[in-house]
């Protein structure tokens, strides 16, 4: 069993786990029946895949069941030719190695003959290298080595010699020449158009295919310097640039790889899971919405996870642990969620952070969101992102407060915010993978297995201790104490939120959240849980306490009413309530309108009336 996986190409005698063979098939077809000279860019971004196609190519070629064409290969890897050395230089390098290799089927004088022969246009090569810089006299250079067929050494005479040479070799043993050329998106841009626009000088050979692995992206920046910054008026010359060049592209069929199976196949190759253990539709969603099915991103992140399974591996081992066998459906949800979180970590660090302070994603509102969103000093940005949670608001009305707290930790960073919609997709299928198991639970402990593996790198600097929940509401009365916070309003808090507490723990339905910064309680119902009651940490003067009051829970006219009973005008009550988008503030003045019994008594009540309304639904 193997420990994490290397970031290399498929092998040329590997099983295809992308589920792209027939792509491989179609391309293989054509290169066998085109006519030549043809040359063909393999388009894709980098660690896409394109040097394990161009392997399956040369795998298939040298299969005698699939193809009677006898074909010569030649691979060039641009990087290795490149380093060290000017593009002209590399150019020398790349041609020498091919002439090499086209020539090895020769006996050694020819050989010898031929080497020569190139080796005086090769110089040639190296005198613009080196007249470059050197004004007219550097023009009359690159003028006599590209553009002049009466000189020995000009690229035409190489085109000569190749064409002499591929006919001899051809004539004695090959039908077709297949020259792969590789990793020329890892030189630098410019580098590596320069190196494409000497070497379409010898791809018109006769009876040769060239197969470029390329990034388009890559070129394009390289040619900024050549047609300038690419817009919709230049696009025709970058479009140009490469129709002078390929005759057809070969885009890699990145989004329709197998990712489920893929990944699945890697964790299992790995130890991590059993086959079949975990869904693959479920799989292949996640990795779109995160990380996306670049071959390269899914190497790393299963390096990721082999690391964080040795992790957990030893820390279990340290601390003697002897649990009995974990719950199958347990497990299975971890081992996604582990999955998960690490795609989470690399695509979305910032939410990854925001993970790692609040684990139970549900429990997130806007007083979370605003530690963790932007902390510019541009008052025209802080207006902005103001602005556009409202629209987000106006536009999603049945958006609950965690969607409307991602939305604003994610606006003021422009790629999260073009992500948005997939980052609450991946959130909202953990809640479907979870279902009726207990989130808060089960996500904390997996945030702590995947910390070994986080860059750091969120720009989140909010306390982490602020978020955790707190074990019981002993430790979150004991901290207001310890604050000195107002015991009246300490007592206030007990009263009304102790029923909820004492019945989370019997009724699956009820969920209250304990933290050090505030409280809440919610209503569960298969797997989701919402909001009714949040509570806000009290100050050490008033003795009321300021809690919302979701509109979802239909109790505002009843606790208004119980005011009014006791002795506290209307027109007051409804002075000291503050309406908010998703509920009603009662503010903490209201303690002054009537005694601290009197308001103890209506916290008290209101508490036991709010348990009752929540777990009275329950199936």
């Amino acid at each position: 069993m193997q420990t994490g996986v290397i970031d290399e190409p498929l092998g040329i005698d590997q099983d295809d786990k992308l589920g792209v063979q027939e792509y491989a098939d179609a391309l293989f077809q054509f290169i066998t029946d085109a006519q030549t000279p043809m040359t063909i860019g393999i388009q894709g971004d980098w660690g896409s895949g394109k040097t394990s196609l161009m392997n399956q190519m040369w795998f298939k070629f040298n299969n005698p069941q699939l193809t009677t064409l006898k074909a010569k290969q030649i691979w060039i890897n641009t990087w290795e030719h490149s380093l060290l050395k000017t593009p002209q230089e590399a150019l020398v390098s790349i041609i020498s190695d091919i002439i090499k290799s086209l020539s090895e089927d020769l006996d050694t004088n020819r050989q010898l003959a031929i080497r020569e022969t190139a080796s005086k246009v090769l110089q040639g090569a190296f005198r613009i290298g080196a007249s470059l810089t050197a004004g007219v006299e550097g023009a009359n250079v690159v003028k006599e080595f590209f553009g002049d067929d009466q000189h020995d050494n000009s690229i035409a005479s190489l085109r000569r010699s190749l064409n002499e040479l591929i006919e001899e070799v051809s004539a004695r043993k090959y039908d077709r020449f297949v020259i792969y050329i590789d990793d020329l998106d890892r030189l630098e841009p410019a580098n590596a158009v320069e190196i494409l626009e000497l070497l379409k000088n010898i791809f018109n050979i006769k009876h040769c295919v060239f197969l470029l692995a390329i990034d388009y992206n890559v070129v394009v920046k390289g040619l900024a310097k050549k047609f300038g910054t690419l817009t919709k008026e230049n696009r025709w010359e970058y479009d140009a640039f490469f129709h002078k060049i390929i005759q057809l592209t070969f885009q890699m069929p990145i989004s329709n790889y197998d990712i489920g199976n893929y990944l699945s196949s890697l964790l299992h190759d790995t130890g991590f899971v059993k086959e079949g253990e975990l869904d693959q539709k479920d799989l292949s969603t996640l990795i779109q919405e995160t990380i996306g099915g670049n071959p390269r991103s899914i190497k790393r992140l299963v390096n990721n996870i082999a690391l964080n399974k040795i992790f957990i591996s030893v820390k279990d081992k340290r601390n003697e642990q002897t649990n009995a066998p974990a719950d199958p459906k347990v497990e299975k949800i971890t081992k996604f969620l582990l999955v998960a979180l690490n795609c989470i970590q690399i695509q979305y660090p910032k939410v990854y952070e925001a993970l790692t302070l609040d684990p139970d994603f549900t429990n997130w509102d806007e007083s979370f969101a605003n530690d963790l969103s932007d902390n510019s000093s541009i008052i025209e940005e802080k207006e902005e992102v103001i602005r556009e949670l409202e629209n987000f608001k106006n536009e999603y009305e049945d958006a609950s407060s965690w969607e409307v707290a991602l939305f604003k930790i994610c606006y003021p960073e422009p790629r999260l915010r073009l992500r948005f919609r997939d980052i609450c997709d991946t959130l909202i299928l953990l809640q479907k993978v979870i279902a009726h198991h207990k989130l808060p639970e089960i996500m904390r402990d997996v945030v702590e297995q995947t910390k070994v593996t986080s860059t750091g790198f969120s720009g989140i600097a909010a306390p982490t201790a602020a978020y955790q929940q707190m074990s019981d509401l002993d430790t979150k009365l004991n901290q207001l104490s310890e604050l000195e916070r107002n015991p009246n309003a300490i007592q206030a808090i007990s009263a009304l939120i102790k029923p909820s507490v004492e019945a989370a723990k019997v009724h699956s339905s009820i969920f209250v959240s304990l933290k050090p910064n505030a409280a809440a309680v919610y209503k569960v119902d298969g797997g989701k849980k919402e909001q009714w009651l949040y509570l806000f940490n009290p100050g050490k003067k008033a003795s009321g306490i300021r809690f919302e009051l979701k509109t979802r829970s239909g109790l505002m006219q009843p606790l208004s009413e119980m005011f009014v009973k006791r002795g506290i005008a209307s027109e007051i009550v409804e002075e000291n309530k503050k309406q908010e988008r998703e509920g009603t503030q009662f503010l903490q003045k209201l303690s002054e309108q009537i005694s601290s019994e009197d308001y103890l008594d209506v916290m008290r009540t209101f508490g036991e009336m709010l348990m009752q309304e929540i777990i009275g639904s329950e199936a």
